[in-house]
């Protein structure tokens, strides 16, 4: 998607396709076809690697504005600038109705894909771990499936008798099981009944006002619970796009990481979050023989 492409939606419904000049005569008859009605979309950037977004920081350090390397959404894919701004309007309404959001306020041009927003596809989880290198390493075992698809699937250090629901949440919402495992290990050690000192119940500790919201009744109901979690983490990743910051806002809350676009400078959300991406990226796991490994390098 690095690429420019001239993007026209041509249909009352709202239909797109794309109009890209790769000779004389398909330049021509994009030309034909941006006389049509409709709103023209260009797409001015899509994947960037860390390499590519370090050249864009340097020539402007503000991280409100541009994302440090290694920080930008647009590293994992799921992100698109758009332009012209006379489209701007459009956008907002209708982004949604094909799976895009508007990530921040101040970008009216970034919107990102937010539909099967599960582990694996922002680069870790059992189904796909980061590199570093703005590459995507994914290990199957067995032939592969997809998030949360099966128990065996799950760290090593899941108690047998929550691996069948967790597998299950993780597949109603299309959710990483290893996600929503690591989470409950660093929430309450898989404790049904845990209590926090600032009123966090459960196994997934959810706090009273939380828990209402997604319709949790019983939070020291182990399977609710854990339905519930991955309902609410379905959500934040879809709103956030990236594993890190959907976690920092399942601990400090979504309005500290939607105002800085980062994990927030609190000691607690930091090591929380850096204790699950721990656990995704091997600890606690059981050594794994043979496989498939595909190696996305852009």
């Amino acid at each position: 998607m690095r690429a420019p492409a001239s993007t026209r939606v041509h249909s009352p419904r709202g239909r797109a396709s794309a109009c890209v000049p790769t000779s004389p005569s398909r330049s021509t008859a994009c030309t034909r076809r941006r006389r049509r009605p409709g709103s023209p979309l260009t797409i001015t950037s899509g994947y960037r690697s860390n390499a590519e977004q370090a050249v864009l920081f340097a020539r402007n350090p503000d991280p409100r504005w541009v994302a440090p390397p290694g920080k930008s959404l647009h590293r994992l894919g799921t992100e698109l600038d758009l332009g012209p701004p006379a489209a701007y309007g459009w956008l907002a309404a209708n982004a949604p109705r094909f799976g895009f959001i508007k990530r921040y306020s101040w970008e009216p041009w970034h919107f990102g894909y937010t539909r099967n927003a599960g582990s694996s596809s922002v680069g870790y989880g059992k189904g796909g771990r980061a590199t570093g290198k703005g590459s995507l390493v994914r290990d199957d075992q067995g032939g592969g499936a997809g998030d949360g698809e099966r128990s065996r699937g799950l760290p090593s250090f899941v108690p047998a008798r929550f691996a069948p629901m967790i597998s299950k949440a993780a597949q109603r919402w299309n959710v990483g099981a290893a996600l929503l495992a690591a989470q409950i290990y660093a929430e309450s050690n898989f404790n049904p009944y845990a209590r926090s000192s600032v009123g966090a119940q459960g196994i997934a500790q959810f706090m009273p006002g939380t828990a209402a919201a997604y319709g949790l009744k019983n939070p020291f109901d182990a399977e609710a619970a854990i339905n519930a979690q991955a309902h609410l983490m379905r959500d934040l990743l879809r709103q956030f796009g990236a594993v890190p910051l959907a976690l920092a806002a399942y601990n400090a809350g979504p309005a500290p990481v939607q105002r800085c676009g980062c994990v927030p400078p609190y000691p607690e959300t930091r090591g929380y979050v850096a204790k699950i991406l721990g656990l995704l990226g091997g600890a606690g796991e059981l050594p794994a023989g043979g496989g498939l490994e595909v190696r996305l390098v852009a």
